[in-house]
């Protein structure tokens, strides 16, 4: 049967894709040079086969130009690989001299892998010379190009004249593959091995999983689908084939039906098809199985079982929100605003955009997004809305008195209602930040001319409500929200209902708190984080303990398992399925915004208000 290698690894995650889609080996780049900086990142994915050995499931190759045997074999000395790929055309005698060296330095296990270029045109009669005097002193030749990544076909001749002479079995073929056309190479030359680096990469040249995984499902077609064949496949089929035995012996069935599982992460699956995470390009199943591996042997021996049948619960336990359902609740928000007692009361001809100004907690997104959804029209015309998106940016304009921030300002002190979006309080920290400053501005201006405050919130929290209920609690501030999360939903709860077993409840909070000890207690990184949370995040950002995570974004208020990464060169290396992208706006934005507000708090900041606000409308 055909092996599959993957070309161009250069990253511990981009050899954790090739291992989870089946490929055999892996080739890692140190095409123009093999000193010690270029040595860098083989030696890395080296180190990362120690320490997961998973990833040792796949055979490293270094694909290299050089031409020096004594640097060759320093280099495969340093980074302790036994398999080299020669991306030049070497003769029988430079080759000979390299497996001496090799055999001298002890690597009697090298396998050297020797480039017929694919423009050789050899006559079908002269393969058997020409590449059996090379394979003499290598122990494969590949067909490829004299460049990589070229996407074209090699000589067929040349493949019609090795398998004539019988020497498939010690040939690669390389040059134009993909998922369309390889079954059929495999079909009718059945080579040791086929390489592809292009076709399962994307349009931004990242690798693709789904590309990869479909290439190594069609190496292994021919042999599926020959006559009384078995399937050849290479590629997991399920769960139960996945971890090692004692590891799924412990996951009894009882406990496998009372958390549903299997039916949790086959519906992740499913409204990932539509509105995939991020820019993974991952399925769910497969990230989860992928952090499994890296936290299995971190994990104590004496806890081991437990806390991983409690880690694969807590990811099946996410509440995945897709892109249709976040916009879903924009339209939801509009019909509770524009139906709220309050609005509209004698204005039912009067545009909405007319009556409402618009902050948000991400300036330039939320408002865009809410207004499209609901087809309201000239948000942009400065007539209507003065572009202050932001307490922030109301803020600064309230430090500066210029006349067009003057009219500005005017302009949005009319408004009878302030609309302040949110896309997620989870913690309700950032929320109430924005609120209170709404709040103590409106608390300035003259009473008969104090707009409506209603907060509209996409995703909120129990934690977060109890967090602004004194903000919302006071006479013309209301508060709305999509989709509502209570605090039986946070892990850390006394009486939290994420997980229905008490056993693995009482273990994942355990892994929790270890998680957040051993593996993310040495990352400064996080330092500034725990100082705003107050603890060390073993429920994630300021106690949250939630599961919650939506198609762009896991926020770091969800478990850590979830969402975090270790650094570069740790000795504890993870990767969770969901990993975070950033928070947008970063702690000197957050001081500096801080240290304006209480500038204008405590200077004059009611005597402007009040005389910008004027008199009752």
């Amino acid at each position: 049967m055909s092996r599959a290698k993957a070309c161009k690894i250069h990253c511990a995650e981009c050899l954790r894709s090739a291992v989870d889609a089946g490929f055999d080996l892996a080739g890692v780049h140190a095409v123009l040079s093999i000193d010690p900086h270029a040595l860098m990142f083989a030696k890395q994915l080296r180190r990362a086969q120690f320490l997961d050995p998973q990833l040792a499931d796949v055979d490293l190759v270094l694909l290299t130009k050089s031409k020096d045997p004594a640097s060759i074999v320093s280099a495969l000395v340093s980074t302790e690989y036994n398999w080299v790929q020669l991306h030049e055309a070497w003769t029988a005698i430079d080759l000979a001299e390299l497996r001496a060296r090799s055999d001298d330095a002890g690597l009697g296990d090298l396998r050297i892998i020797s480039l017929l270029p694919a423009g050789a045109g050899l006559p079908p009669g002269s393969v058997t010379d020409s590449v059996g005097a090379v394979l003499e002193h290598a122990d494969y030749v590949i067909v490829d190009h004299l460049s990589g990544g070229t996407g074209r076909r090699v000589d067929q001749g040349v493949l019609v004249g090795l398998r004539d002479a019988g020497l498939m079995d010690r040939t690669f073929i390389a040059g134009g593959l993909n998922v369309s056309n390889v079954a059929g190479v495999v079909q009718d030359f059945d080579p040791y091995a086929v390489d592809v680096q292009s076709s399962v990469r994307d349009v931004s040249g990242r690798q693709d999983f789904r590309r990869m995984k479909r290439f190594v499902e069609a190496v292994a077609a021919p042999r599926a689908t020959a006559p009384g064949a078995r399937s050849a496949t290479r590629v997991a089929t399920g769960p139960l084939t996945t971890f090692g035995d004692a590891f799924w012996t412990a996951l009894d069935p009882v406990s496998l039906t009372q958390e549903n599982v299997v039916a949790k992460i086959n519906l992740l699956e499913r409204l990932e098809v539509r509105s995939p995470y991020g820019d993974s390009g991952i399925s769910p199943w497969e990230r989860i199985k992928r952090s499994l591996r890296m936290l299995e042997p971190l994990l104590p021996e004496q806890h081991r079982q437990e806390w991983l049948r409690a880690a694969l619960v807590i990811f099946a336990n996410v509440k995945y929100v897709p892109s249709n359902m976040l916009e879903a609740t924009w339209k939801s928000l509009y019909f509770d605003l524009v139906n709220s007692r309050r609005f509209g009361l004698g204005r039912e001809n009067v545009p909405v955009l007319h009556q409402i100004h618009l902050f948000q907690n991400d300036p330039g997104r939320l408002a865009n997004e809410f207004c499209h959804v609901n087809g309201l029209q000239g948000r942009l015309d400065t007539g209507t809305s003065a572009r202050i998106e932001g307490t922030e940016r109301l803020v600064d304009q309230l430090l500066t008195s210029r006349p067009d921030t003057d009219d500005g300002l005017r302009l949005l002190f009319s408004k009878p209602f302030w609309v302040l979006l949110a896309d997620k309080a989870l913690s309700g920290h950032s929320l109430r930040g924005d609120l209170e400053k709404l709040v103590t501005i409106r608390s300035w201006m003259p009473e008969e001319s104090r707009p409506s405050i209603f907060v509209l919130c996409q995703v909120l929290t129990e934690q977060a409500q109890q967090s602004i209920a004194d903000l919302t609690a006071l006479d013309g501030v209301a508060l709305h929200s999509g989709l509502y999360f209570p605090l039986s939903e946070n892990l850390s709860f006394p009486n939290s209902s994420l997980i229905r077993t008490e056993s693995i409840r009482r273990d994942a909070r355990r892994l929790c708190q270890w998680f957040a000890e051993h593996v993310m207690g040495d990352d400064p990184q996080l330092d500034r984080m725990r100082q705003r949370s107050g603890d060390r995040l073993e429920f994630g950002y300021r106690n949250c303990g939630l599961t919650f995570v939506d198609h762009e974004n896991c926020a770091t208020d969800a478990l850590p398992l979830l969402w975090y990464q270790s650094r570069g060169g740790s000795p504890r290396h993870y990767a969770g399925p969901y990993l975070r992208v950033h928070s947008r706006i970063g702690d000197q934005a957050v001081e500096a915004t801080g240290s304006k507000w209480e500038t204008l708090s405590r200077g004059d900041g009611l005597a402007r208000v009040s005389a910008l606000a004027g008199a009752r409308r």
